[in-house]
């Protein structure tokens, strides 16, 4: 990612460049791949729950581009089932996810939460922060530069 301000070439996912501190966000965003949501994933939103203007920025390990999530609903991560037709709001399908041990219904993403949370579905392989396993159904707080693996796949996540 370089920066606008000194041109430094900084690494995927910081927020703030290495060698000036120029704010960096706003470019992550820029080049964020974006999805619309089908109807069924926006059902439940309330007026009441202000949508934040900072999306989380969610880097699969494989090194593309990031995945742009609005923080306005709580999303399902997992792969798409095509004999069922079973779909997640977050496909990690073209990320080798059925390879990398990940349930088609893995774990949820709450973006609505400050600071988001993750809660594992009882997935075989596991959700992990950090390294730690998470106990299924128990939602696990995320910070800005957490490590998040569903079976054997690892992303990160940042936000402000």
């Amino acid at each position: 990612m370089k920066c606008s301000d000194c041109g430094h070439e900084n690494r995927a996912g910081v927020l703030l460049c290495d060698n000036c501190g120029s704010d960096i966000y706003d470019i992550l965003v820029g080049e964020a791949a974006t999805k619309q949501l089908n109807r069924d994933a926006t059902r439940d939103l309330r007026l009441t729950e202000p949508p934040s203007s900072r999306p989380l920025m969610l880097y699969v390990s494989d090194g593309s581009t990031p995945l742009s999530i609005e923080r306005l609903n709580s999303l399902v991560m997992g792969r798409v089932d095509p004999e069922t037709n079973n779909n997640v709001d977050i496909d990690l399908t073209p990320f080798d996810a059925l390879n990398s041990g990940v349930s088609r219904k893995h774990a949820t993403l709450d973006a609505r939460q400050d600071p988001p949370t993750i809660t594992d579905l009882g997935s075989y392989n596991g959700t992990f922060v950090n390294g730690e396993r998470l106990e299924a159904e128990t939602p696990q707080d995320l910070h800005s530069g957490d490590e998040i693996q569903l079976g054997r796949l690892k992303m990160r996540l940042y936000f402000k």
